[in-house]
């Protein structure tokens, strides 16, 4: 989902509120893209993947974020149309 759409869709009212709503987005964006096999989840990634269990409920992804590419790339998001993000 794009993140214009997804701002829509679950509307803040501060810049605290939409940079946690962010963080935990592209979180969540970078874990599926580790799942699917398009990102590696490295120890020095934006993601890095600490385990990943399969059970017949789901999958549990625990992983860690680095704090400073979530607000780079928050702040680089600007939610402008340059990226793919949108």
């Amino acid at each position: 989902m794009p993140v214009n759409e997804f701002l829509s869709a679950f509307p803040v009212t501060d810049e605290v509120q939409e940079y946690l709503l962010l963080k935990h987005f592209f979180a969540v964006q970078s874990g599926i893209r580790i799942l699917l096999g398009e990102e590696t989840g490295r120890p020095d990634d934006f993601c890095a993947v600490e385990s990943i269990e399969y059970h017949p409920d789901g999958i549990d992804l625990l992983a860690h974020l680095r704090i400073e590419a979530v607000t780079e790339q928050i702040q680089a998001c600007n939610r402008c149309s340059n990226c793919s993000t949108h």
